[in-house]
């Protein structure tokens, strides 16, 4: 099996210089865990409802005051959605 047959095709993004808050409320809007962060159609992060709880609320940092540059994990390990859906298991299991 590939990839692509197990994956979402609609992947929200955002952008690095949104709110959080603004993020959050996305993420409520599509019923989604996480934003994948992108700048001219690159991937330079990804940021997920933990990134959130644990950088931001935890801390006490203000949501509207805080961006997503800020708290993104910005080391995403992707992979081709013709990769074999085996291979994708085993980076996540690694990773």
């Amino acid at each position: 099996m590939k990839v692509s047959e197990a994956m979402n095709p609609k992947v929200v993004v955002a952008t690095k210089n949104i709110s959080v808050k603004e993020a959050a409320r996305l993420m409520t809007e599509f019923k989604i865990g996480s934003l994948v962060v992108v700048d001219a159609e690159k991937i330079i992060g990804i940021i997920t409802e933990g990134d959130i709880i644990r950088k931001v609320v935890a801390t006490g940092l203000d949501e509207s005051n805080t961006y997503v540059r800020e708290v993104m994990s910005k080391d995403v390990i992707t992979i081709m959605s013709d990769s074999d859906l085996g291979e994708a298991c085993q980076i996540m299991v690694d990773n």
